[in-house]
């Protein structure tokens, strides 16, 4: 298959690419000898650190307001998520009223059919 100008560009650049493979299989071993395993060791536990010590604690936070171990911090964060709650639900008030309202006619015509 030959490669014209008028064929997709990603095929061209996947032609350039092939074409290095030698290039790029000396960089990988390269990479690969450079590899440290004390330096990521090091980084990683940098990460676990950072990142899941956090998420622990706000379990056990979350776990510790559920249990009620402090009932005035429990009650004001389920009081919150009741409002928040409560405002989320504002922008659908007025098509549950009208769903409500078409209810209410509908049960009251199938109640009294005569009206």
């Amino acid at each position: 298959v030959f490669l014209r100008e008028d064929h997709a560009p990603w095929i061209l650049r996947l032609a350039r690419f092939a074409s290095r493979a030698d290039e790029l299989a000396k960089a990988q071993r390269e990479r690969v000898e450079a590899f440290d395993r004390t330096i990521f060791k090091t980084q990683m536990e940098v990460v676990m650190e950072c990142f899941f010590r956090p998420l622990e604690e706000l379990w056990d936070l979350g776990e510790l307001v559920l249990d009620w171990h402090w009932p005035v911090a429990s009650a004001v964060i389920c009081v919150s998520l009741l409002l928040v709650a409560w405002w989320d639900m504002l922008a659908f008030a007025v098509p549950l009223l009208l769903l409500l309202n078409v209810a209410l006619v509908v049960s009251f015509r199938m109640l009294f059919p005569n009206g």
